[in-house]
């Protein structure tokens, strides 16, 4: 028996079969919305807490100290880098093989 000619035949019985499907899309729509809030909220309680304490977390201003700090790491390893590579010529290490002079 089709399925098709079944609902043709019967207003009634198509007006029910279509208030099932729309509870059932409603009851997946409020899960899957639900499992998907909870994970944004968790992503971005991740972020709140990062920005919180870089910052004016508990001490203000220790952000900046912290950035302050990071940006002078990263020039301290770029000079150490940098004349590393200029002694290669003078002084030969296992280094300037690695890199290839």
């Amino acid at each position: 028996m089709d399925i098709l000619t079944a609902i043709q035949g019967n207003p009634v019985l198509l007006a029910v079969g279509i208030g099932c499907l729309c509870c059932v899309m409603a009851l997946v729509l409020g899960f899957g919305l639900q499992i998907i809030g909870v994970g944004i909220e968790l992503f971005s309680s991740v972020f709140e807490v990062i920005f919180g304490l870089f910052g004016a977390g508990p001490v203000p201003g220790c952000g900046c100290i912290v950035v302050g700090g990071g940006c002078a790491l990263i020039l301290l390893l770029a000079y150490l880098l940098v004349s590393a590579v200029a002694s290669c010529e003078t002084n030969p290490t296992n280094f300037c093989t690695l890199i290839g002079r």
